[in-house]
């Protein structure tokens, strides 16, 4: 009986899922790429250029902040 309501909802799930386009994927490479660049070369202008006015960041959930920090 598991079986016969499983193999429904799974289907169901896989089918209706959102994947990813080729587009989104190119994008978070290109900006894996500079932020490992960034990284690696204390570059903290190419950092500052991947990150967008509209980011909050949440340090360890003790303190909320924002692009101008």
């Amino acid at each position: 009986m598991k079986r016969l309501i499983f193999l429904p909802v799974l289907l169901i799930l896989v089918t209706t899922g959102n994947a990813q386009t080729k587009d989104n994927f190119e994008h978070i490479n290109k900006t894996w790429s500079k932020f490992h660049k960034a990284f690696e070369t204390l570059d903290y202008r190419l950092m500052a250029e991947i990150h967008s006015e509209d980011l909050v960041r949440i340090s360890g959930g003790k303190r909320i902040s924002d692009y101008q920090m």
